[in-house]
């Protein structure tokens, strides 16, 4: 599944046959149609972020996966305490997309409310130095007012705000609830191993 026609197009028509099929979906579309199998795994690189109604995306991938399946995001959140209506936070939600900007606390909500259980939440930016190494502790000069490409902005108030550590760039792990008898769950995080 793909949100991306651009994604869609080049799948269906520029690749040589292949034995997949390639769904174009939006966020608001169940992941699984009636009497689909459901799946092992559902994952969202740096796609989630930019979903309109995050609640209802979780519980459409939460519906599309089998018992003890798991899904995992991988993309920017919103620091823990970080005040959502901060200028930087409302401008990197309008220049980067970003309209569901969460902290893991309130994903770990809304996956409970699914039949998801937060098992994993690695600060992958951190582990990485993300802000050391790619940032250089720096935070970015811009001006609002030029005519600078959105994305490019965005990118510039996505950096200052992971320096500022206002957002963290996070791969979250959770599990859809199980019958034990069905499915082994996830390792706990001191032996498990991504």
């Amino acid at each position: 599944h793909t949100i991306s026609e651009d994604q869609h197009a080049g799948i269906v028509k520029a690749r040589p046959p292949h034995r997949f099929a390639a769904r174009l979906r939006s966020y608001d579309e169940p992941l699984a149609d009636p009497g689909d199998p459901r799946y092992h795994a559902v994952y969202s690189i740096e796609a989630a972020v930019h979903s309109p109604d995050m609640k209802h995306s979780v519980g459409a991938w939460a519906e599309a996966l089998e018992e003890g399946g798991l899904l995992l995001l991988l993309d920017d959140f919103l620091t823990e305490g970080t005040d959502r209506d901060h200028p930087d936070v409302e401008l990197f939600r309008k220049s980067w997309l970003a309209s569901a900007l969460h902290t893991p606390t309130e994903i770990a909500k809304m996956g409970a409310g699914h039949g998801l259980k937060l098992v994993k939440d690695r600060d992958i930016g951190k582990e990485f130095k993300v802000v050391e190494d790619n940032y250089r502790n720096k935070v970015p000069q811009f001006d609002i007012n030029s005519d600078a490409h959105q994305g490019w902005l965005g990118s510039k108030v996505r950096q200052k705000l992971m320096v500022q550590k206002k957002t963290s760039y996070r791969l979250l792990i959770l599990q859809k609830r199980t019958d034990a008898a069905k499915c082994t769950p996830v390792p706990p995080a001191s032996s498990a191993t991504y």
